[in-house]
């Protein structure tokens, strides 16, 4: 491989390790929106509780609560589906970093060699 191959291959790895970084960046504030919607849901189950009448089945209480917390639920839901998307893109980008860095390196012993 010439210098201008190598060249392409430092530059992908470069290009990996800034969109690495975005993951990373990601991955945090998804973690924070989870960590949000978590208390805003457990938050609100506890005032539906709070205001469900005590004459009821505690069945019909637990109904109810989940009833007037469902909106909440999913928003959580979505926000912990959004954060392991987050984890999994940072894993794939690691992987791709990993298998470049791979090539660079057989490449590299192979200039040496050919020197």
């Amino acid at each position: 491989m010439n210098d201008g191959g190598l060249s392409r291959l430092v530059g992908e790895t470069q290009r990996l390790s800034g969109l690495i970084d975005e993951a990373v960046s990601a991955l945090a504030e998804a973690s924070r929106n989870v960590a949000h919607a978590e208390h805003a849901y457990r938050k609100g189950k506890a005032a539906a509780w709070a205001t469900t009448p005590t004459d009821r089945l505690a069945a019909w209480r637990a109904a109810d609560v989940d009833a007037a917390t469902a909106d909440l639920r999913l928003a959580r839901d979505l926000a912990d589906a959004a954060r392991w998307t987050a984890a999994e893109a940072l894993r794939s980008r690691r992987a791709q970093l990993d298998a470049l860095r791979s090539v660079l390196s057989v490449t590299r012993s192979e200039m040496e060699l050919a020197r």
